[in-house]
This record gives structure tokens, sequence and C-alpha cells, in this order.
């Protein structure tokens, strides 16, 4: 069975909201924060940050996300490698 998250997919959602108006005066940490929203699979209120570095959500069998590891969002390869890692 292949992955929920796979490369391509993940490459797909990252490209579009970097395109969204505003995108880029997000701080690193609030671009990840709206990639793993966008790849919620509830509705995106549904994607809580409880502490200062752990996402709740929906994404697949992944219900949390510690972003406290995360790579800079402008570094995309680092970072897609990094989400792909923790997806699946």
């Amino acid at each position: 069975m292949p992955n929920l998250y796979d490369h391509h997919v993940l490459r797909q959602i990252y490209d579009f909201i970097v395109e969204r108006e505003g995108f880029e005066k997000l701080t690193p940490y609030n671009q990840a924060m709206e990639f793993f929203k966008e790849l919620s699979q509830g509705d995106q209120s549904d994607v809580i940050q409880t502490e200062p570095n752990i996402l709740y959500g929906k994404f697949g069998s992944i219900s949390k996300i510690n972003l406290r590891l995360v790579p800079l969002f402008r570094e995309k390869d680092k970072f897609l490698k990094w989400a792909y890692e923790q997806l699946n």
C-alpha cells in the first residue's frame, strides 16, 4: 500500500501554499504549521498546537507532529524530507 503522504504529494502541497498572498511574511515556524494544516484530513481548525512544538491533527495514522527539529521551511528539500519522515 502506498504511503498516504508520498513525496510528490508533499511537494505539491508545499508549492501550493508558498503561492499564498502574504505567506512569505510568516515566520518559518508558522509556515510549517500552515503546511501541516493544509495536510490535515479534517478541518484546518482541527490542527491544534498544545505545547510550543507539538501539533495534533489527523494525518493518516499519525496524530502528533513534533516541530522541535523542523528544518527551515524555505529549505524546501530538507523540509520535505523531514515532513515525509514525520508522516510515514
